[in-house]
């Protein structure tokens, strides 16, 4: 389900920049490429762009999520998300989602540079027992009242267990109020 979702509009360029937060309440159960559509709206309802990313998968009782910039959304007043399953993978590609571990992020600073461009740096540490693989990172924006004002994504790809990785995040979309910045990285394929 999604926890948070929200937006920030660059009117120079017309693009926008997101996040979205998803949760699996589940004890047991591991969604495998979950399907996120997330669709801009102007005033009036119209749909002005459809960006769609995939979760490879959400740990039981985990949180995942997706972020970036979306362009040609100008005059976006609404966003809305649509969760779907797409569990139709092949044997070997889910065995390599079955494995417990998680994420560890440390040194994670963001900074605003003179053109108002935000860009998120840090480390990730897996805590899984196979190598990850083209792990998509998202770096989600929250403002003070704790909603989501936007994102930026990045991929890393490949972390030994118990490796780590630099990564760097960044977006374009001036975001005035980021009070606090959060990490969320996807499992990556095993091998």
């Amino acid at each position: 389900m999604v926890v948070g979702q929200g937006f920030t509009a660059n009117s120079e360029d017309g693009s926008a920049s997101y996040g979205v937060v998803i949760e699996n309440p589940n004890s047991t159960w591991w969604p495998r490429f979950v399907s996120v559509s997330i669709t801009f709206l102007d005033a009036d309802g119209t749909a002005l762009t459809t960006e769609t990313h995939n979760i490879t998968g959400i740990l039981p009782n985990g949180r995942a999520a997706v972020a970036g910039e979306a362009l040609r959304v100008s005059g976006a007043a609404a966003m809305e998300v649509q969760l779907s399953s797409l569990n139709l993978l092949p044997n070997r590609i889910r065995s390599s989602l079955e494995e417990a571990g998680r994420y560890d992020y440390q040194r994670i600073v963001t900074a605003r540079d003179e053109s108002g461009e935000i860009t998120t740096t840090g480390l990730i540490v897996s805590r899984f027992d196979r190598e990850q693989i083209n792990v998509p990172i998202a770096v989600v924006y929250y403002d003070a009242a704790g909603e989501v004002v936007g994102g930026a994504a990045t991929t890393v790809d490949q972390l030994s267990p118990g490796g780590e990785a630099e990564f760097e995040a960044s977006t374009s979309a001036a975001i005035l109020d980021t009070a606090e910045t959060r990490v969320f990285g996807q499992i990556g394929f095993g091998n």
